[in-house]
């Protein structure tokens, strides 16, 4: 269902109620990109399964904010190879 409702948040589909109701695409399937649908399934979890460090660690905060950087570096070349022709 998330896939569902994250679609429709990004207009990708659609529904339509009752007895011969359904969903259904809202844009060509051909103008969707695998990383918009990348995208959708992943949501907002980190790529790398990054959790978070000890509060009291200082060496793990440093870490933590490096690979950090290094998810967001991740998803963003990994979005834009999918979203490329």
């Amino acid at each position: 269902m998330r896939l569902v409702t994250s679609g429709r948040t990004a207009g990708l589909v659609r529904s339509h109620p009752g007895a011969r109701g359904g969903w259904e695409l809202a844009v060509p399937a051909e103008h969707i990109t695998l990383g918009q649908v990348w995208r959708l399934l992943r949501g907002d979890d980190p790529v790398l399964g990054l959790r978070g460090p000890d509060p009291a660690c200082t060496t793990g905060r440093g870490v933590q904010q490096a690979l950090t950087m290094l998810d967001t570096t991740t998803v963003d070349a990994l979005t834009a190879q999918l979203t490329s022709p």
